[in-house]
């Protein structure tokens, strides 16, 4: 919007310059020439002023920029092949630990019934938490109103993605961090997910659309990073007043079992707010990236507020 004042300011100058200066016809001529060179760089201030993205969440452990740092909108580059890992095409499922029989999972390292170091089919990185649990355990997750107990059924590994800077053209990269999600199966189905120092029990789901976040979330999550995330942005959704918390953008790596939202391979814009003892996730996918657009509410817990066996 700075350029656009000062096209307006030099156009102006000109063309004061240009009536005292130089008479009819060419006057004029020159005078409309320079109309028009401000004009288009007016056209080109709006536009970037009106472009802008999701800022990406920094890496888990990264320190917040300074408050006194200039905020930069960005319109994010879409990560394509950020990363590779040796995957064979065809996952076996029915694999057995070679010590007790017991079910294990491609990635298990560590038989959780007898204890046996095992090399897993899939070499991946451990998630940086909840690394126990597989798919078939059993939780108890204690929660502001209660506790609750669920089956495990499906198990996605989820990484963290970062620009290196900001700009329209820097990559998105795998940050080494990887976080896994849980689809519970209880009394009411369920959704576990560890992302950073936090954790969340989503209990409600709703499928949504690019309209639907352009028009209730979108403004807010521009706001907030064009802040660098240290603004309070709050915005009313639902009835309820909430507060951002974080944003930035995430791809599936690995999923395996049964009731899972998501596919490998599925790339999201992500945001976090909260209002009171609520939690709120918004997962905005890419188009034909293997997952819905989806709304979740729920809890947030603390890592010792999860037992399982």
């Amino acid at each position: 919007m700075k350029n656009l004042v000062g096209s307006l300011f030099l156009f102006g100058v000109v063309g004061i310059f240009l009536l005292v200066f130089f008479p009819l016809p060419v006057g004029p001529f020159l005078w409309g020439v320079a109309g028009l060179i401000a004009l288009s760089n007016g056209i080109q201030a709006i536009k970037e002023a009106a472009s802008g993205g999701f800022e990406p969440s920094r890496p888990a452990g990264a320190a917040k920029p300074s408050p006194a740092a200039k905020p930069v909108t960005v319109q994010p580059t879409a990560a394509e092949n950020p990363f590779k890992f040796n995957m064979p095409e065809n996952i076996p499922s029915d694999l057995k630990c070679p010590s007790c029989g017991a079910n294990i999972g491609p990635t298990t390292r560590k038989c959780a019934y007898c204890g046996s170091i095992l090399q897993p089919v899939i070499d991946l990185p451990n998630p940086v938490h909840l690394a126990e649990i597989q798919v078939g355990a059993g939780l108890r997750v204690r929660l502001p109103n209660g506790e609750r107990d669920f089956r495990v059924q499906g198990r996605a590994l989820i990484a963290e993605l970062w620009q290196a800077s900001r700009g329209p053209n820097v990559p998105w990269t795998f940050t080494g961090n990887l976080f896994a999600g849980f689809a519970l199966d209880g009394a009411a189905k369920a959704y576990l997910l560890n992302w950073q120092n936090r954790f969340y029990l989503f209990e409600k789901r709703q499928g949504i659309d690019d309209q639907h976040i352009q028009r209730y979330f979108l403004p807010y999550a521009r706001a907030f990073g064009q802040g660098d995330q240290m603004n309070q942005v709050e915005f009313d959704y639902d009835g309820r007043r909430w507060r951002m918390v974080d944003i930035g953008r995430s791809q599936v790596i690995f999923v395996e079992g049964m009731g899972l939202h998501i596919q490998r391979g599925a790339e999201a814009r992500f945001i976090y707010a909260q209002s009171g003892e609520m939690h709120l996730l918004v997962e905005d996918y890419r188009s034909g990236g293997g997952a819905q657009d989806t709304l979740w509410k729920g809890f947030q817990i603390q890592e010792q507020d999860i037992q399982y066996s």
